[in-house]
């Protein structure tokens, strides 16, 4: 959709391909496509989404934004993401969020080709990050379609951290983690605390061992001898997914491939040479989602997105940010103002020239 955010060229200028000479000559048929399926069901949505988009705002229209300005308070525990429209904003949101955090930062390195110049690439063309900082209670959004349910755009909350045998340890005596279950969760942090550590149990560690059940005291102990033989580089996010409509989900999250195709590009170097025919970065697929920015955010769904427009710029800026959202009762949006909506009028025409 041209309406979007623009491509940016090396002189930092918007430059649309429709503006090519040969756009007319290679494109023979031009489809227009027009049903809505992010916010499927919600006329009155998708017709005040349609306005912003090709900047036709009547009084209406701008007085049903308007009313979207007011605080929305969600009984999980899980925040809106908030989009701004710079990146240093979106590293600083999250950074401040992150750091209020009680306990360790865990690091999360991708797998990368050993060239900068493909690792740029990468930056510059997937969600995931070369380097993720989690902690336990960190907010994180899915970045990739697993099921029907968990999917790209899913939010959740890091429970801990744990490697894989002590995951499944947990399960064979947990038979599922309950997030609600504050006691059995303390329980597998205290374990997961432990993890590489073979020395004995400091004072606080002792009472709070003490303060367990004796018919879970075995347990946990076996637990804790486990962990010891464990390797804090193996941990792996244990994260409570909030699945709209249908609850939690509770799954460990491992780390993914993700590709883009180099199909086009040309290099004068050995950039690409005996790399195939796509870049690959293996990352967990999670970022950080109390806040995005808006340019990262344009293709995804978000199910809860909290909106200020007082610094919005560009052209297709205010639509995407607005866009991503399903419906109005979980959309928060400050400073909507007429003027913020910006549209690029060789869009307008080109639209205008399809009829």
């Amino acid at each position: 959709d041209f309406y979007q955010l623009p491509p940016v060229d090396n002189s930092g200028q918007p430059k649309f391909c429709f503006l090519a000479k040969s756009w007319n000559k290679v494109i023979e048929n031009t489809v227009v496509l027009k049903q809505v399926f992010r916010q499927k069901g919600d006329n009155e949505f998708i017709d005040m989404l349609n306005n912003v988009r090709v900047g036709n705002l009547n009084y209406e229209t701008i007085e049903a934004f308007q009313k979207l300005d007011r605080q929305i308070n969600y009984t999980d525990g899980i925040e809106p993401t908030q989009l701004y429209p710079t990146l240093k904003e979106v590293l600083m949101a999250n950074q401040a969020k992150l750091n209020s955090l009680p306990g360790k930062v865990y690091t999360f390195q991708a797998k990368d080709p050993e060239n900068p110049f493909l690792v740029s690439m990468l930056d510059n063309n997937l969600m995931v990050d070369k380097v993720l900082h989690l902690k336990t209670g960190a907010q994180v959004m899915c970045v990739k379609n697993f099921t029907d349910e968990l999917v790209n755009g899913t939010l959740g909350t890091v429970l801990f951290m744990a490697t894989r045998k002590l995951y499944m340890k947990f399960l064979e005596q947990y038979v599922y983690i309950d997030a609600e279950d504050q006691a059995a969760l303390a329980e597998m942090r205290f374990v997961c605390n432990r993890i590489g550590e073979s020395g004995g149990f400091t004072d606080q560690e002792k009472a709070f061992f003490d303060n367990i059940p004796l018919q879970r005291q075995s347990f946990i102990q076996s637990c804790c001898h486990l962990a010891s033989q464990e390797f804090e580089s193996t941990v792996l996010p244990v994260v409570n997914f909030s699945i709209t409509g249908r609850g939690k989900q509770v799954v460990m999250v491992e780390k993914e491939e993700f590709k883009i195709e180099k199909a086009g590009q040309k290099s004068t170097t050995s950039s690409f040479e005996n790399t195939g025919n796509e870049l690959v970065r293996e990352q967990l697929p999670l970022i950080l989602s109390w806040a995005m920015s808006i340019h990262k955010a344009q293709g995804q769904t978000l199910d809860r997105v909290k909106i200020d427009l007082g610094r919005s710029f560009a052209n297709g800026q205010a639509y995407v940010a607005l866009s991503r959202a399903t419906c109005k009762s979980r959309l928060e949006i400050k400073n909507f103002r007429k003027d913020k909506v910006k549209t690029s009028e060789h869009v307008r025409k080109y639209y205008e020239s399809l009829g």
